[in-house]
Order: C-alpha cells, then structure tokens, then sequence
C-alpha cells in the first residue's frame, strides 16, 4: 500500500510479534543491542521521562524518609506489584547490612506486610509505592529491582551501579538477557530469582559493605560511560528524527 511502517523494541530477546513484523517493516528500532544484527535496525535506546533531568537534594530527600544522607543507600523496587522473593530477601539483607540503610518499595500488595517484618530495623524506609522514581533513583547509591527494559533505560541514564533480580517468569525469560547486557559490561550484579536470591543478594551487600565496597562502587558506575547505548534521554528526538526520514 506504500505506507512506510517502524517497529521499536525495547528488550534485546525480541517478542515473536516483533520477530515476525521485523521481515516487512522499513525501520527496525532498538532499546538494546540484539545477539544477532537486524537488517535495517538503529539502536535507538528507549525513551524515559523528562523528569529524570531535574536536580535532586539527596540530603532533603533522605532527611524526609528519617534516613541519614551520609550513610551509603540503596534503593529496592520490584516493580508496580512489588516481588515477593525480592522483597524476603531484602528483609534478610537489610538485617544483616548495618552499614547500608535502605528505601524499600514494596507494592501496595505487601505494604503492610514488610511494614510488620521492618517494626524492629531502623535503616529501612518502607513505601508503598513512590511517583517520584526519578528523584529516588538520582539520590540513592545503589539499586536492587528488576530488568524489565524501561527500568534499564532509567538505570542506565542515572549510571547507578544495579543488582538486578530478573523476573523469572517474564516471556521468553527476557528480563535475564536484558541484564546480561549490564552485567557483562561491568554495570550491574545479576542475582536469578528462580531459586531462594537471598544468599547471594546477602553475600553482595556483605561485600559492597567491606573495605573494597567503595571501589566496587565506583567501578560499577565508571562502567557507563563505555556502554554501547545512547543516552535514554535523546530517544524520543532520534526516534522521531528516524521516522520523518522514512
């Protein structure tokens, strides 16, 4: 019919819905590199929130949570429905890492629940849910929270070194190889959620805790800047620039 037609997948395994249109559309766009090279594709990254640009006071923030802005800080997110796994095994963590304190979301549906196990710990601040992401992801040191592809592309912007807990049961098990990417560049930590993560994810803090900690670190975040993806925040300009030129 001559209409030019695009296609913009956000996961490195591509959906079968995606595989199968890729044969016949004009421009095949990217979030994450692929295995194996695509005709026709542009690694585009994928877009993310104006938002993430805005500065951020990391002390006001804690200091509203009754956290300490001086003491090293993760972030747990296990997305919209919080992860049950993910959030036992931060329990766990979070009372064996006094050096760490923590914000736990933890999904509306285990709120009062962790809020329970949390009664006794003082290094945890413990929400339900938080529309202000991008400040979180920008004040803290550290991140534990799945890999679905947006979550990576607001990771990848913030450079924040990550300990990813792919969702086991996500289609294809895309949210492991979304990982490897960071993984294997030196970005993030990879714990699978299919057997008990608690051990490792403990293990992890037990060393980001020790005397190497602060280097693990800064390791982790310096490894940004040679990932081979653009950066989330041009996405939405090169896109359209990719589709006017169609």
């Amino acid at each position: 019919m001559g209409v030019k037609t695009a296609i913009h997948d956000s996961n490195t395994r591509l959906g079968l819905a995606n595989r199968v249109c890729g044969w016949f559309a004009d421009l095949f766009m990217l979030g994450l590199p692929t295995e194996k090279p695509l005709k026709k594709a542009v690694l585009t990254s994928t877009p993310i929130r104006r938002e993430f640009t805005e500065p951020v006071d990391r002390k006001a923030l804690l200091e509203n949570l009754n956290l300490n802005a001086s003491l090293p800080t993760a972030l747990v997110v296990g997305g919209s429905q919080g992860a049950h796994n993910l959030n036992q095994a931060i329990v766990q963590a979070t009372k064996q890492t006094p050096q760490w304190q923590f914000i736990h979301i933890s999904g509306e549906r285990w709120y009062n629940a962790l809020r329970e196990s949390y009664r006794d710990v003082t290094n945890v601040a413990v929400l339900p849910y938080s529309h202000e992401i991008y400040a979180l992801m920008k004040a803290v040191d550290l991140i534990v929270c799945r890999s679905g592809a947006s979550t990576l592309a607001e990771v990848i912007y913030c450079h924040l070194p990550a300990i990813l807990v792919p969702f086991a049961h996500a289609a294809a098990n895309h949210q492991y190889y979304n990982a490897k990417i960071l993984q294997e560049a030196g970005c993030a930590t990879l714990i699978c959620d299919a057997k008990n993560p608690t051990p490792q994810l403990c293990a992890t803090f037990k060393e980001l805790s020790g005397t190497a900690g602060n280097d693990l670190l800064r390791n982790l975040r310096q490894s940004y800047q040679t990932l081979a993806i653009p950066n989330p925040m041009g996405a939405t300009k090169h896109i359209i620039q990719l589709l006017c030129k169609l």
